[in-house]
């Protein structure tokens, strides 16, 4: 199929790619947040001395987060966290799951943790698809932060890849050999936003939101070159309230941070319906509504 890592704009071009379709997802897994807190401190958001996380508040952001996935007809499967891994609870980061066009399988991808804290938890997804009966493929080196850093466009079997914090760049060739998918890389270069998913939200296959201060100039361009309406989300909001972690599953409803309401009327002329979610307990640790939640088959 030829090269299916693209870069920039000079190798990318959808009408000589061979793009496949894919099933939508129609599961979703959490992790109950009873073990959430702040221990130690692995991104620019995490104050292990003065911030303190009040449990009963983040119980209760975290349930009207699964609440709102099962009012939009998802299977939500529920995990229990472990004591000592506090940052369990954000399940994009620890597998990517995906669809095996070839077999007609569902499938999984185990992270490969950047920061030891967080390495034990991939042992408890990697028993949990198990369970599920997906094929589970095992990277040997590097890191790789799942879900985090691979996002998939709606349907096709293309990958919007992060690398540079959390992800080591030689990685996407194994996952898209793994996988099959076209991944579309981008170089993160700013540390606030050292997962994709703090930096890119898929609306749908012509609409997603970014900061560009997160991306290269030629991730810009290849932004733009592929989606037909890009909506420019400032380093100030994305950092204060998560907007580019915001969540859109189907296409037409946007789960996303309360505190983006002046966001709301335009993504409301564009057919979208809000379901705001109050995420803030969980922004302390640097993390909203697209970190707190995998989707899945």
């Amino acid at each position: 199929m030829g090269n299916m890592i693209y870069h920039s704009t000079k190798d990318f071009d959808l009408k000589n790619i061979e793009i496949g379709d894919v099933p939508a997802y129609t599961h979703t897994l959490m992790v109950a947040p009873e073990h959430f807190s702040i221990e130690y401190e692995i991104n620019p958001y995490m104050n292990a001395a003065g911030e303190k996380i009040n449990h009963a508040k983040a119980f209760e952001q975290w349930l009207s987060l699964k609440e709102t996935y099962v009012s939009l007809g998802y299977v939500v499967h529920t995990l229990e966290g472990v004591e000592k891994f506090p940052d369990m609870v954000f399940a994009a980061n620890q597998s990517l799951p995906f669809w095996d066009i070839a077999n007609q399988q569902k499938s999984v991808i185990l992270s490969r943790m950047r920061h030891p804290e967080r390495a034990g938890e991939v042992s408890y997804f990697r028993d949990f698809f198990k369970s599920q009966g997906c094929k589970i493929y095992e990277l040997e080196n590097g890191y790789f932060e799942g879900n985090g850093d691979l996002i998939p466009l709606p349907g096709k079997n293309i990958f919007f890849a992060g690398y540079g914090f959390r992800t080591s760049s030689e990685n996407l060739e194994n996952i898209s050999r793994i996988t099959n998918y076209h991944t579309l890389a981008f170089e993160l270069k700013n540390p606030n936003f050292y997962h994709l998913d703090t930096c890119l939200s898929i609306i749908d296959q012509n609409t997603a939101l970014y900061t560009p201060s997160a991306f290269t100039d030629a991730g810009i361009e290849l932004l733009k070159k592929f989606f037909l309406n890009l909506i420019e989300i400032s380093e100030p909001d994305a950092i204060k309230n998560f907007t580019c972690n915001s969540h859109c599953p189907n296409g037409k409803d946007l789960i996303t941070e309360k505190s983006n309401s002046k966001l709301f009327p335009l993504l409301e002329k564009m057919g979208l319906k809000i379901h705001p979610i109050d995420t803030s307990e969980f922004i302390k640790a640097g993390g909203s509504v697209y970190c707190m939640k995998l989707m899945c088959y």
